[in-house]
């Protein structure tokens, strides 16, 4: 996202999360950090694909996965939307897939 914004309008998940706090519902940027990098979205839900799209993952190779504030960890299902107005999520992360599961 290239466009200038105003920094007040971010909510970044992550401290959110940390802080308890809810997202309000009508933010309109979103912070969201997979792995080590951080990505500012419009959307206030991606698909687990459309995430690893934007990590620059292939998702015959790699999952996604987001971890909550309270330690849980939970795979997203690659065609199904999540969203960031949910609490609690702290972080996503990828994972690599298993010769198994390719």
């Amino acid at each position: 996202m290239t466009e200038k914004h105003n920094e007040a309008e971010v909510v970044e998940l992550e401290v959110y999360a940390k802080a308890r706090k809810p997202v309000p519902k009508d933010c309109k940027l979103f912070r969201i950090r997979i792995d080590r990098e951080k990505y500012l979205v419009q959307q206030a839900a991606l698909t687990g694909a459309e995430l690893l799209k934007l990590a620059d993952k292939k998702p015959d190779q790699y999952r996604i996965l987001f971890k909550k504030c309270n330690g849980k960890t939970v795979e997203v299902p690659l065609d199904t939307h999540f969203s960031f107005l949910d609490p609690g999520i702290e972080r996503f992360m990828t994972q690599k897939r298993t010769a198994q599961e390719g």
